[in-house]
């Protein structure tokens, strides 16, 4: 996927030449969102269960430092509920 994020980056260039930080880091993002749900397509059709979140859907909390900011919290509760149901083979 680095083609698609230096892609996105060019697009955020040439709509600002200092982009908000915020934002730019959304737009980033999207290319991470598509290569874990083209990373689970590929291991369900290996027959491999696999679920792709986005930090919303399990609570990943961040700093504030938008671009550099680093993890203070991961809310565990719904990855381990996904965990339990999956049946994995053997």
């Amino acid at each position: 996927m680095s083609g698609e994020t230096d892609r996105l980056i060019r697009l955020a260039q040439q709509a600002s030449e200092t982009p908000d930080l915020r934002e730019y880091d959304s737009l980033i993002s999207t290319g991470e969102q598509v290569s874990a749900a083209l990373l689970a397509i590929t291991l369900q059709s290996m027959g491999v269960p696999a679920k792709s979140f986005l930090g919303p859907q399990i609570r990943i909390v961040t700093d504030s430092a938008f671009s550099v900011a680093r993890i203070e919290d991961v809310e565990t509760k719904r990855l381990r509920r996904a965990l339990k149901g999956a049946s994995f083979p053997s």
